[in-house]
């Protein structure tokens, strides 16, 4: 009987040591960049303000758009794979001014911590509190920057959401690979780790994309007499494209 029990005392001093022992850093250790190197471009219009954030280790990133005095917007979401937060309520339509901030990240799903990490950051600001007619109105979106764009798994989170808005400004809004687009890629071009083919090597027998190129090539004469066939014509020539 006095085992059993001292059993049950090691088991239950074990649970309360796990329970007491403080989740691991994380990304807390990670440096944050708010800096806007590369042009900016100038405007006049003090209602918004823009802010970026930015983790260098990724690279990936946050646009915060503030509105000081609150801003009137909908909403509408397309694509094979959306992720917004709190966007459902602008689908309404309300004629009454309700956004402080609109959020977007990097960081696919994982992002969305930015957006929330921003609606917190007013709350702890003073700027809105608990109360329903003065809820934190915050919108958010994010894409997809994992994969081939880069070699980790870092994505932007709470901590980052809040520099950025912390970061906001008015009549200057960054230009180039800043912010949520800090490392958005949008090509043909695929990345060379993920074992896919370059826009210059056409030659994978198991690639539709490679050869589509080279039927592509194939036509250049043609295409040169400007009689080159049409994409149908190809589709047809390459059916599992």
């Amino acid at each position: 009987m006095r085992r059993f029990l001292r059993g049950i005392y090691i088991a239950a001093a074990t649970v309360i040591t796990s329970a007491a022992t403080p989740a691991l850093a994380g990304q807390d250790e990670l440096a944050i960049t708010t800096e806007r190197p590369g042009p900016l471009l100038q405007f006049d219009w003090p209602a918004i303000e823009i802010g970026v954030a930015s983790y260098e280790d990724g690279p990936t990133g946050v646009t915060v758009f503030r509105f000081p005095n609150r801003a009137v917007g909908t909403v509408d979401v397309r694509g094979g794979a959306p992720g917004t937060y709190n966007t459902d309520n602008m689908r309404f339509g309300y004629d009454r001014p309700s956004i402080d901030a609109i959020v977007f990240s990097g960081g696919s799903s994982y992002g969305l911590e930015a957006a929330a990490g921003v609606a917190t950051a007013l709350k702890d600001d003073g700027v809105r509190s608990g109360n329903s007619s003065n809820i934190a109105g915050v919108k958010g979106a994010i894409i997809y920057d994992f994969g081939g764009h880069r070699l980790n798994e870092i994505y932007p989170d709470k901590r980052l959401g809040q520099a950025a808005l912390h970061a906001a400004r008015s009549g200057v809004f960054p230009q180039g690979a800043q912010g949520a687009g800090r490392v958005v890629i949008f090509r043909l071009r695929r990345s060379f780790w993920t074992g896919r083919c370059l826009p210059s090597d056409w030659r994978h027998e198991d690639c539709r994309l490679c050869r589509r190129q080279r039927l592509w090539q194939h036509h250049r004469p043609r295409r040169e007499a400007r009689q080159m066939p049409s994409w149908p014509e190809l589709g047809n020539a390459d059916q599992d494209w």
